[in-house]
């Protein structure tokens, strides 16, 4: 009988061994704890995205359209399963303020057909299948699309996700100033190369999710419902501008300035006999 007593012990032992485990397993699900174990931190929530989902006054609901199967290469699951565990940590946040629907759009399914009216696009496999992976978002009547997620976008999918649920959310679009030495919101006609241009891709982005507000360079005070001021090349500021931004910044308005030594588009054709104009920028007194 002593021969077998220790093949009984390590019978016993194993069995300790797994309810522990299993007791530990359960213990940990009932924590609500995550660790972001990405490379750059991908699923750890930026303060301005916990904000926003923290301030939402009604259900905003995100319809996930993500296709399934073996036909699917893994790569595009894991994906997939990445984006699913980032909305889930939006809901953590959101708590019911955060509505999760998914589907799986099968060909010539209603599942296909809610995609295809939400605007979600398909995309080709090598196969030459469809998959679908995007989502939509709304509340009440509003309604953003992502029509297309991709793997290429994987780290701005946080700021994808969080810009629609804001617009969603709202229902006045934030205002912000633009102040700019160059011609970033485009002009008719530039008296050097006698053409006009258009507006940068800044500008159109800009536009797309904020209501833009030029302020001119000259100006000697900042309008008291802008909060926000983007100053881009402020070349020659005299100190009366320069005094006129200290002031909004001292009331509360945040500034965001990009200053350049060498700005390749202020370039201007040199005429002759006229000096060279400077092309760069600086605020040495307000900096």
């Amino acid at each position: 009988m002593k021969k077998y007593e220790h093949v009984l012990y390590s019978a016993i032992g194993l069995i300790a061994l797994a309810l522990v485990l299993v007791a530990v397993n359960f213990l940990l699900s009932r924590v609500p704890a995550r660790v972001d174990l990405t490379d750059g931190k991908l699923y750890t929530l930026s303060d301005g995205t916990k904000k926003v989902l923290r301030n939402l006054q009604s259900p905003v609901k995100i319809k996930l359209y993500i296709s399934q199967g073996e036909s699917v290469p893994v790569q595009l699951r894991s994906f997939a399963q990445r984006v699913e565990d980032l909305v889930r940590e939006f809901k953590s946040v959101a708590g019911s303020n955060l509505v999760i629907e998914r589907y799986n759009p099968k060909p010539d399914s209603e599942e296909e057909d809610a995609a295809q009216l939400d605007g979600i696009d398909p995309q080709q496999l090598v196969s030459g299948e469809q998959f679908y992976l995007g989502a939509s978002i709304t509340q009440l009547d509003r309604k953003q699309t992502i029509a297309a997620i991709s793997p290429q976008r994987e780290r701005l999918l946080e700021y994808d996700l969080v810009r629609a649920i804001s617009r969603v959310g709202s229902t006045e679009r934030a205002k912000i100033g633009l102040m700019a030495g160059l011609p970033v919101l485009g002009e008719k006609f530039n008296p050097f190369t006698r053409q006009s241009s258009e507006p940068w891709v800044l500008a159109n982005e800009l536009k797309s999710q904020f209501d833009v507000k030029e302020v001119p360079v000259s100006a000697k005070e900042i309008d008291k419902d802008l909060n926000v001021l983007l100053l881009i090349h402020p070349r020659d500021m005299p100190p009366e501008q320069e005094y006129a931004l200290d002031q909004f910044v001292l009331r509360g308005g945040k500034l965001i300035v990009f200053v350049d030594p060498y700005a390749y588009f202020d370039q201007q054709p040199q005429m002759p006999g006229v000096p060279p104009m400077p092309s760069s920028s600086n605020l040495p007194t307000l900096f």
